[in-house]
């Protein structure tokens, strides 16, 4: 498996117009969230919404329909979010998905590398901090 380089990256998601977002899906679904703030860092202009039981959520883009993954993913205990509300608004999908509680990590070595240099560690291809462009074969 490889993944593409800086210059084949997938296209940059537009920006998120969250107030004409919530419009909009008020129109569509007549739930009306209301925007608390943006999310910080990200791509698409994430952000915090209030649901009108007072539950706070993150409204974000989504490029395809993971909601169904993410669950599996979570009944086998990974804390992933939960997609509460979804919908196709002026062709962008978006969704408003469960917040958890947590903060934001460091840049670090991603994970991948760490999990197969302690299956390979005598692999010249992948050693102890050495940071990948690409996924090891092993996962």
């Amino acid at each position: 498996m490889t993944f593409a380089g800086p210059t084949q990256a997938w296209p940059r998601a537009a920006r998120l117009d969250a107030p004409r977002v919530l419009d909009r899906i008020f129109a569509i679904t007549g739930v009306r969230l209301v925007l608390e703030g943006p999310c910080p860092g990200g791509e698409v202009g994430a952000a915090y919404v209030r649901w009108p039981d007072g539950r706070r959520s993150v409204l974000t883009a989504a490029r395809t329909q993971c909601g169904p993954l993410a669950d599996r993913a979570r009944t086998a205990g990974v804390p992933t979010a939960r997609h509460e509300l979804t919908a196709r608004v002026d062709g962008v999908r978006v969704v408003v998905q469960q917040r958890l509680p947590g903060r934001r990590r460091p840049p670090s070595t991603p994970p991948w590398c760490g999990r197969c240099c302690r299956s390979t560690a005598s692999s010249p291809t992948c050693s102890p901090g050495r940071r990948r462009s690409s996924p090891p074969s092993c996962i």
